[in-house]
């Protein structure tokens, strides 16, 4: 039922009309895409790390808001003797919830500026994924559910951030290219998260999952302050 509205939407958006610079472009073979855009991406250029700083945190960011939010939900609600039919029920709240941080995000990002903003609710996401296994019985749905909202108000800000480092002529390219990054790093780290949360336990991966996300800003974001176009 959420496909078929999701298709719906979907259908009445508009491809904006383009100018006619690049539509004559041939299209390029896919590793020559990943080669190039790769080498237009990580050169040593300052104003090139900002872009890369975004997109890495919205790669590295997208792995818990997916794990917390999906991925282990239904193991979660097992553990707490819940049946299936509950898990349904779960998802719609989460992905409310989501629309909601998603109405919210730009509100925040003009009271707050970009910056501060993902920092902000990537610390709440951190302390919501941090008090997870804390909580009693089924009190943590509470945190998941928390932790969808946070996200879908940080994701917005992360995209804006990410279109204003990129030229309107590179656009459709670097923000193809930023979907293969983030896919690629949930492909390597979500089987990681699973692997190591059964060798060490739910509570730790919790624990060092929120360490990394309070890390996180002081890596990539510590000197963002201007945007920078690509």
């Amino acid at each position: 039922m959420l496909s078929f509205v999701a298709g719906c939407v979907a259908s009445l958006i508009k491809e904006p009309k383009q100018s006619g610079v690049g539509t004559n472009k041939e299209h390029e073979p896919l590793i020559h895409f990943v080669f190039s855009t790769s080498r237009k991406v990580w050169k040593r250029k300052r104003k090139r790390k900002s872009l890369r700083n975004v997109l890495l945190y919205s790669a590295i960011l997208a792995v818990p808001a997916f794990c917390f939010t999906f991925l282990f939900v239904s193991p979660f609600l097992h553990e707490k003797g819940m049946t299936v039919e509950w898990l349904g029920i779960v998802f719609i709240f989460i992905q409310s919830t989501s629309i909601l941080g998603s109405v919210a995000s730009y509100h925040m990002e003009k009271r707050l500026g970009e910056t501060a903003t993902v920092i902000l609710f990537t610390v709440m996401m951190a302390l919501s994924i941090f008090m997870l296994p804390l909580l009693p019985e089924l009190s943590g749905i509470i945190c998941m559910i928390l932790i969808s909202f946070f996200y879908s108000i940080i994701e917005p800000v992360l995209i804006n951030m990410t279109n204003q480092r990129i030229s309107g002529n590179s656009r459709s390219t670097l923000l193809s290219y930023s979907s293969m990054i983030k896919t690629i790093i949930l492909a390597v780290l979500v089987p990681f998260f699973g692997k190591l949360g059964e060798d060490v336990g739910y509570p730790i991966l919790c624990i060092l999952i929120s360490v990394v996300l309070i890390v996180l800003p002081l890596v990539f974001l510590r000197k963002e302050k201007d945007t920078a176009t690509l």
